[in-house]
């Protein structure tokens, strides 16, 4: 169930839909009542996720992603050698 705002008529739609979400694109189904035209009408969706990995659901329902490339902490492959300054007692 839904609420779809309409560009053209500025009007606001209820609906019920079904999406479909896979790794990278989401297609999307919904019939609603449109009341400037005071009858049923059809939506249908489709869109990309480029650059995101596959959103998993949280709390509430939101859908969160995460970055494709994460960073990843270098570790130096060579020893790193600490000098200590020294002082002349004379």
């Amino acid at each position: 169930m839904g609420l779809d705002y309409k560009l053209n008529s500025g009007t606001l739609r209820p609906n019920a839909s079904v999406a479909y979400l896979d790794r990278d694109v989401y297609v999307d189904f919904s019939v609603g009542f449109d009341p400037q035209i005071r009858g049923i009408d059809f939506g249908f969706g489709i869109g990309g996720l480029g650059g995101m990995t596959t959103p998993a659901p949280a709390a509430g329902g939101a859908i969160v992603t995460t970055p494709t490339t994460p960073t990843t902490p270098t570790i130096p492959t060579t020893p790193t050698t600490l000098t200590t300054p020294t002082t002349d007692a004379s």
